[in-house]
């Protein structure tokens, strides 16, 4: 059984973080950020095997595309010390197949939106050989 891993983190525009730059990197994509104008690619990411965008039922549609969903959250918030979202990283138990991993994933995520009431993207990826799970919560 894996050791137990779990560490969580506020980003902050007063700590020079941008969550597109965030959410770039967890899904290995390419995003522009429409706050500050700047491109975040990160496609030359290999070891996401699994993103996913878990959200509410009463959530916009629009909301699935990530790059709306992160510059919605960029653009909503003015102050320049906002917290933006927080990233939460989760060692997974390697026992586990990775269907196993997605489903304790999602259940994860729905239970931040229930009690806290975040919408959740996270993604496994490999590194070495561990398997573990991030989210970015909102």
């Amino acid at each position: 059984m894996a050791i137990y891993s779990l560490n969580i983190k506020i980003q902050s525009r007063g700590k020079g973080k941008s969550v597109i730059a965030a959410a770039a990197y967890i899904a290995g994509e390419r995003f522009k950020n429409e706050y500050d104008g700047i491109v975040h690619d990160r496609t030359d990411r290999k070891d996401v095997v699994h993103s996913e965008i878990v959200l509410p039922e009463n959530a916009p549609e629009e909301f699935y595309d990530r790059a709306v969903l992160w510059n919605t959250v960029e653009l909503s918030e003015r102050a320049k010390n906002a917290q933006l979202a927080r990233a939460i990283r989760v060692a997974l138990p390697k026992e586990f197949t990775l269907e196993q991993n997605i489903k304790g994933c999602v259940k994860t995520s729905n239970c931040l939106f229930f009690f806290f009431r975040f919408y959740t993207i996270f993604r496994l990826y490999l590194i070495f050989t561990k398997r573990e799970c991030g989210f970015h919560t909102t």
